[in-house]
């Protein structure tokens, strides 16, 4: 367990730089974004991939009032349909035969939207896809099986299951966003989305490598656009140059969101 950074005290006689040793707990003495909000009587609400650890680092312990699943690890625990196997003390059981991961994160989201949306609130939607364990909706697979053989050949993004997986997630965003379009809250409400990295798996194309070998270990990091959005207050189709980093996210900082997430924030009030 590592609460702070350190890095190695010795390389081999090849290496460039000493190699670093990554903080594997989130320090809960961080003051978070979530718990700034609620300082100003946001509600709170994380659905999805943690991997920050399990209590007492969880999600609970860092500003939010709900977190689910409750579950610290990078993918859902078995698969991403049901029947999952996540630990009984969870008391996560499936509403469906079949039911897809991200389809029930969207809509305890959606559930805790809709509880709170005549209060300021603050959702962090992390999904769990596209991390493995690699499986999706027997239909879209085989959707995109049929685009896969339809490419030329040696194209790059030519995996059916990845981009099954994809689509999920998109779908489930989507589900949000209409959510938010409903509720007539989407004027008064910031949105930002991050991509992860890149698929381990290799399928996207991608200008380097798949993740794991971007980099050499000792130089690992990777540069993406995020998107911003909110109809008070941002223009359409601007840049920014601007960079930030994924503990960002966490900090009292204006962009709350970091890989492949969703984060809806919702005021108290209209702010020009």
């Amino acid at each position: 367990m590592a609460l702070s950074k350190s890095h190695a005290t010795k390389a081999a006689p090849t290496a460039k730089v000493l190699v670093a040793q990554s903080v594997t707990r989130f320090d809960t003495s961080y003051f978070t974004l979530a718990e700034a909000l609620k300082t100003q009587g946001y509600a709170t609400g994380h659905f999805g991939k943690w991997h920050l650890d399990a209590e007492p680092y969880s999600a609970l312990q860092q500003g939010f009032d709900v977190d689910f699943p409750h579950w610290p690890s990078a993918g859902p625990a078995g698969s991403y349909l049901a029947p999952w196997k996540f630990p009984a003390a969870l008391n996560f059981l499936p509403s469906k035969s079949g039911e897809h991961i991200e389809d029930r994160m969207a809509t305890e989201a959606i559930a805790f939207i809709t509880a709170h949306k005549n209060e300021p609130f603050y959702v962090k939607y992390w999904a769990f896809s596209v991390y493995a364990p690699y499986d999706a909706k027997p239909e879209l697979v085989e959707k995109y099986r049929k685009k896969a053989a339809s490419l030329p050949a040696g194209s790059a993004q030519r995996n059916p299951v990845h981009g099954a997986m994809v689509q999920s997630l998109d779908d489930n965003v989507g589900r949000l966003l209409d959510t938010l379009d409903v509720l007539k809250l989407t004027e008064n409400t910031i949105l930002v989305f991050s991509p992860t990295t890149a698929a381990s798996t290799g399928s996207p194309a991608h200008p380097r490598r798949p993740k794991p070998r971007i980099f050499p270990a000792s130089q690992s990091r990777a540069t993406l656009p995020s998107a911003a959005a909110s109809p008070r207050r941002t223009k359409a189709a601007r840049a920014n140059p601007a960079s930030w980093s994924g503990p960002d996210s966490h900090a009292p900082a204006p962009l709350p969101t970091r890989s492949s997430r969703a984060s809806i924030l919702s005021p108290r009030s209209p702010t020009n």
